[in-house]
C-alpha cells in the first residue's frame, strides 16, 4: 500500500513537471548579424580596425582563413584572406547590440 502511495506520487510529480514543460522557440533575428565593408586597399587592413584578436580557418578550405580585428570601441570585423595569394578578399563588420 505504501510502495502504491509514492509510486503514485512520483507520477503525479512527474505528470506535473512535464505539463509545464514547452518548446523554446528560435531567437528573433533584426536585420543582419554581418555587414560588408569596403577595404580602403586590397592589400592592407587599416590600422584604425583595431588589433588582430585572432586567426580561424575552416577545414573545407585550407587556403583561406579569418583574421578577426577588435577596435577600442569593441566593434569585430572579419577578414577573409587567402594564404597562397596575400590577398584579402573580403570584410565584414559585425552588428552588435
Amino acid at each position: 500500500m505504501r510502495t502504491s502511495l509514492v509510486g503514485a506520487l512520483i507520477l503525479v510529480g512527474v505528470v506535473a513537471v512535464v505539463s509545464g514543460c514547452r518548446k523554446i522557440g528560435l531567437p528573433e533575428v533584426h536585420g543582419r548579424a554581418a555587414v560588408e565593408e569596403t577595404l580602403p586597399s586590397g592589400d592592407v587592413v587599416p590600422a584604425a580596425w583595431g588589433r588582430l584578436a585572432g586567426v580561424s580557418s575552416i577545414g573545407d578550405y585550407p587556403d583561406l582563413a579569418q583574421l578577426w580585428f577588435e577596435d577600442g570601441n569593441g566593434v569585430i570585423r572579419i577578414v577573409v584572406f587567402r594564404v597562397s595569394t596575400g590577398e584579402l578578399l573580403k570584410a565584414r563588420r559585425l552588428a552588435r547590440g
